[in-house]
């Protein structure tokens, strides 16, 4: 029978060569990642190249084609969240039981039962891109909200 001291080497063995697996196999070839705060100022003008926007904004969300336009365009999509805040909102109310010593009585109170409530504000960029220049752009916001995993 092995003893302890075997089977601790074994595992490191083993935990050693999954991990080598699995680094092992992960591509070189460096793709811009999406950036959810953008370190340095980057302004979108019509003419710009589409691999200006991946190099500063990373890959696009989604992209989709215009189905109006006889040219070839497309729509790249921008999701990123911008900010979030929390507050204590009233969610519901439950009879609470106490005893009244002066009337010999219990009795029911209603309580307030307070919930956490998170609010996302969410942007959207769509960019249209007409051989792989931007021709036009639009930016909206909207907002997310969910109390204790319920989204509204």
């Amino acid at each position: 029978m092995p003893s302890i001291l075997t089977f601790r080497q074994l595992a490191a063995v083993l935990l050693g060569g999954a991990t080598l697996l699995a680094t092992g196999c992960e591509s070189t070839k460096a793709t811009p990642k999406k950036s959810e705060n953008l370190t340095e100022p980057f302004s979108i003008k019509r003419g710009t190249l589409s691999a200006e926007l991946i190099a500063n904004l990373g890959e696009p969300d989604d992209i989709h084609p215009v189905a109006e336009y006889s040219v070839e365009a497309m729509v790249w999509v921008y999701e990123r969240k911008i900010g979030s805040e929390s507050r204590m909102v009233l969610s519901g109310t439950r009879d609470v039981r106490y005893y009244d010593p002066d009337t010999k009585q219990t009795i029911s109170i209603p309580e307030p039962i307070m919930s956490a409530e998170v609010t996302y504000t969410n942007e959207v960029t769509e960019i249209i891109v007409v051989r792989d220049r931007v021709v036009s752009w639009s930016r909206s916001t909207d907002k997310d909200s969910n109390i204790d995993g319920i989204s509204r």
